[in-house]
């Protein structure tokens, strides 16, 4: 009887992410090394190390049987019983499954880190390509929601205060450009990726003593191996792969969390009881509070945000791991092992967003836009931020006084009886001649706006910038491939 697959991976227990179950799931990571002990010898066989016959034993059914097999479990009981060293672990167990004639091939002319620095490219990349789904999804839907809501009025906040009106398409706009702009960014980072095929130090040492050079010609060993496992090569290696490209990826992925965690933070905030323009719709059976039966919490919005704190401090770990002795210790091991976290977290945040309720809808459509309290929030309340439209008047008008000042301090107090009125009346009551030829060349449009006396009205380009991103969002689901 086979035994299950422990799929956990390396988080905490509670978050348990279906994108990369099956690619950092505990027992699957041993999949990418064999994948490399096996590209290993599919190149001795290809450049005639192995001879025909012998070669003719690298079928897929016996690769499969080797990743069936082995698993990190079985790895962990070999080391602790037998060899001390994972690698050296992973080897007998392949010897083991392998037909007598290919074992003394394996793990020819490599060291451990050959094996475990190019099955961690591996494994990212193949992470990666778990998120890709993932990514284009929260895009395209966060996409219909600002292009929904592109012309729908509501108050801009700049450190919590009343700023000036915006629209909830053009609110939403610049954090879907952040996802886009650090999912393009990761994308990047990870076709960049590397492995290393090198031997002990770097230095090629074993392929030179058998020559391998001869038999492989122009193409490389190296470069064909890792050509058969899609994995780009450095310059040079120590024992190590160079320790950049691993931590630029993880690196992406830490603002392409934070973006998540603003778009959680964002709706957090503006679900407020005082504010009341979002809301997270329950799902049956869910309650806010174990104890206030009115409370309506936006539960998800703060533990996707939570969740980049998880994300962030991981990533510290990555730069602990830059820098060993001699190029070479087992300082950073353990460490290592823990970074797939970062990874994995991410997913969790996506999966979150996505979170379907039982008619179907994801969070992201869930979460609902109180668009009519938005709007007269601005009508009732917003007028004072024509006080930017005045000031700006007055600028281009060509006034030479100090109009911030004198629209804070003398002209906003009158707002009550109307904008432009209240300008009138101060450049009566203090008899300003400058503020008087301000009133005559006044721009037109910023007149009208204050005549209207509608806080609404004064949208800028909100609109258009909206529909900008909501068609670029259109472009990118289409292109990130």
């Amino acid at each position: 009887m086979t035994r299950e697959r422990n799929l956990r991976q390396p988080v905490h227990e509670r978050y348990k992410p279906v994108a990369t179950r099956a690619i950092f799931g505990y027992d699957n990571l041993s999949t990418p090394m064999i994948e490399v002990e096996w590209a290993v010898l599919e190149t001795f066989a290809e450049v005639g190390i192995i001879p025909a016959a012998h070669a003719a034993l690298l079928t897929p059914t016996l690769k499969q049987y080797l990743v069936d097999k082995i698993t990190t479990t079985r790895m962990d009981r070999v080391e602790k019983h037998l060899t001390g060293h994972d690698i050296g672990a992973l080897v007998i167990l392949i010897k083991k499954y392998l037909p007598p004639e290919l074992r003394t091939y394996v793990h020819l002319t490599l060291t451990s880190q050959d094996v475990k620095d190019t099955a961690a490219a591996v494994m990212y990349k193949r992470g990666h390509v778990a998120l890709k789904p993932l990514i284009r999804d929260v895009v395209r839907l966060l996409g219909e929601k600002v292009h929904t809501h592109r012309c729908d009025v509501k108050m801009a906040r700049t450190h919590g205060q009343y700023a000036v009106p915006i629209t909830f398409g053009a609110e939403l706009a610049p954090t879907l450009e952040r996802i886009m702009l650090n999912a393009e960014r990761m994308n990047n980072r990870a076709g960049k990726l590397v492995g290393k095929i090198s031997g002990p130090v770097g230095t090629y040492g074993g392929q030179v003593v058998i020559e391998l050079g001869q038999a492989c010609g122009d193409v490389s060993f190296e470069r064909r191996v890792l050509d058969r496992l899609r994995a780009r090569k450095e310059v040079c290696s120590t024992q190590l792969v160079l320790p950049e490209a691993l931590a630029d990826y993880l690196h992406a992925c830490v603002p392409f969390s934070s973006s998540l965690a603003q778009l959680g933070r964002d709706w957090r905030h503006l679900s407020r009881t005082e504010i009341g323009e979002v809301y997270e719709s329950f799902t049956s059976g869910q309650v806010g509070s174990s104890a206030m039966p009115h409370k309506r919490n936006p539960k998800t919005s703060e533990h996707i945000e939570g969740i980049y704190t998880l994300v962030k401090d991981d990533y510290s770990k990555a730069l602990d791991t830059l820098n060993s002795d001699h190029s070479r210790d087992l300082t950073g091991s353990c460490v290592m092992r823990t970074l797939p976290a970062i990874v994995v977290y991410v997913a969790h945040q996506l999966e979150c967003l996505l979170e379907t309720d039982g008619g179907g809808e994801t969070l992201i459509e869930r979460v609902c836009f109180n668009t009519l309290r938005a709007k007269e929030r601005v009508h009732f309340e917003g007028r004072p931020t024509l006080a930017e439209v005045m000031y700006c008047g007055l600028a281009r008008a060509g006034y030479a006084g100090n109009a911030h000042r004198l629209v804070s301090e003398k002209v906003l107090p009158f707002f009550g009886c109307g904008a432009w009125q209240a300008l009138e009346y101060i450049a009566w009551r203090e008899q300003d001649p400058a503020l008087c030829a301000a009133l005559k060349m006044f721009p037109q449009k910023a007149k009208e706006l204050l005549q209207l006396n509608y806080a609404e009205n004064y949208l800028g380009e909100a609109e258009q910038i909206a529909s900008i991103v909501a068609a670029r969002a259109v472009g990118f689901v289409a292109s990130y491939q």
